[in-house]
């Protein structure tokens, strides 16, 4: 996301340093980091060079630890300042063979000893690789790319800094060049997760509620109007007309239309009530389906602490790590809750889509971040929106005369679309996507058909009892109808 805007400072100044800060985390003790360098360049030793001889407690724990990585390895290890190495290098390059020097480089003064110590110094005889630690003196606790900027140890700091109002405080910011929102991605459901009560969700309890109690009371109604015209038994009428109604509710026709006004208007009514309904019924599951049936794993922040299969990652190091941990709001703490141990989140953009891919994670990032990178990920992805709009910008040291000069060039190349082009070069074509419709696959429709294959066993079902009732109704009336003949047979 640094390019663009790299590329433009580029172009306007010539010989300001321009510092694009890499976080190296002290947990790690660079244990790690030194012994994969002497892996590859097959070192037999390690001279670390200090500034100072002396380190504070959680300095010396750190450097300790390192230590300790490397004997267990192979790799001897010398803790030296400044002047013992410019003097005992020569003895030591004798004894050690592939000698790697380690100069650690805290602050500035440490770059301009360093300068005096190389001066006469041949380098050629040992590996070297600079080592620059975060600065959290009692000067600023300001650490990182603020940090060194806030010390004026750069002139520039360039980066996707938040314009915070507790950084301002520190830093001067110019005018913003980026603005996004954050949000949580995910990767993209390969099927549409589809509700099963969604199909509910169309009326409320109470609308379902009455379209029941409609169907329960209006063919006992019925039934009463016209049981003094029908004589019929009350059981077989009440479900005769029951079926009916259900039919009615279903969109079938009338079975037999009254010829009764009374009758004819309430047979009226009932088809008018229930064209109602589904015509209702159907336009909103429309709507309804098209929201529930989604291929994202969750359409809120509250669904996703909810349902707690997915873990959370932020930016290792950055300051959403901080508000999430310190917030008292209880979504933040849910969330904060599904947050992955520290040393196994991203520490860049690319890392964090990788996980999103990879893993069950959401990632909370800057939808310019994502503008930038979709291209080279390996999957789809969806996102929820989990925080406003969000400015990024430059920051300078207080009271920089650069100031008024990076703003000059910035507003000047908005309004020529000079941002605007190096923003489309770097995150690739601006048309808008083409949205591809997937096939429908079977657990989108599984609710249906569910429904329909219970409605086959139930009538199956119904068609069997009532094969066995008319067999025995059969049998009953031929066992009738034998003994009336063998009766008459007596009598004759």
């Amino acid at each position: 996301m640094k390019f663009y805007t790299i590329s433009l400072l580029l172009s306007i100044f010539g010989a300001i340093a321009v510092v694009s800060c890499v976080r190296f985390d002290d947990s790690n003790n660079y244990g790690s980091f030194i012994k994969s360098v002497c892996k590859k360049y097959s070192c037999g030793g390690v001279i670390i060079g200090f500034t100072t001889e002396h380190q504070s407690f959680q300095r010396t724990s750190i450097w300790y630890a390192t230590s300790r990585i490397l004997f267990d390895n192979g790799v001897a290890v010398l803790f030296l300042n400044y002047e013992e190495v410019k003097k005992k290098l020569n003895a030591h390059v004798a004894r050690m063979n592939r000698l790697l020097v380690i100069l650690v480089i805290d602050n500035t003064d440490a770059i301009y000893d360093l300068e005096s110590m190389i001066r006469n110094l041949n380098m050629g005889k040992a590996t070297w690789m600079m080592l620059f630690r975060r600065d959290t003196g009692a000067t600023s606790n300001w650490t990182g790319l603020i940090g060194r900027v806030y010390r004026n140890e750069a002139d520039i700091g360039v980066a996707d800094v938040l314009m915070l109002p507790e950084r301002h405080k520190a830093v001067y910011f110019s005018v913003p060049m980026i603005t996004g929102a954050y949000h949580v991605y995910f990767k993209k459901l390969e099927q549409s997760n589809v509700s099963w009560n969604a199909y509910f969700k169309v009326f409320t309890v109470g609308v379902w509620l009455t379209i029941i109690g409609l169907i329960l009371t209006m063919p006992i109604l019925l039934t009463v109007m016209q049981i003094n015209i029908k004589k019929h038994d009350l059981f077989s009428r009440f479900c005769e007309e029951y079926l009916c109604i259900w039919g009615i509710f279903c969109q079938q026709g009338w079975i037999d239309f009254a010829n009764e006004t009374p009758v004819q208007i309430l047979q009226l009514s009932i088809s008018l009530t229930a064209l109602l309904i589904y015509i209702v019924y159907a336009t909103l599951m429309t709507s309804v389906i098209a929201v529930s049936s989604s291929f994202r794993p969750f359409t809120t922040l509250e669904g996703f602490v909810a349902d707690g299969t997915y873990k959370f990652i932020v930016l290792n190091e950055s300051i959403f790590y901080n508000r999430y941990k310190r917030s008292n709001e209880t979504l933040f703490k849910g969330m904060m809750s599904l947050m992955k141990p520290r040393h196994l989140l991203p520490t860049t953009y690319p890392e964090g889509f990788k996980q999103v891919c990879n893993e069950r994670v959401g990632f909370y990032a800057n939808e310019i971040a994502m503008k930038f990178y979709r291209h080279s990920l390996s999957c789809n992805t969806i996102s929820i929106t989990a925080g406003p709009q969000e400015t990024m910008a430059l920051i300078l040291p207080k009271g920089s005369d650069l100031i008024n000069i990076v703003n000059y060039y910035i507003q000047r190349f908005k309004y020529n679309g000079m941002l605007r082009r190096l923003e489309k070069k770097y995150t690739g074509s601006s048309e808008p996507e083409i949205s591809h419709h997937s096939p429908v696959h079977l657990q989108e429709i599984t609710p249906v058909v569910f429904v329909l294959f219970v409605g086959i066993i139930v009538t199956s079902i119904i068609f069997a009892f009532e094969i066995l009732y008319f067999c025995r109704k059969i049998r009953q009336r031929r066992s009738i109808n034998e003994r009336i003949r063998i009766s008459i047979r007596i009598k004759l």
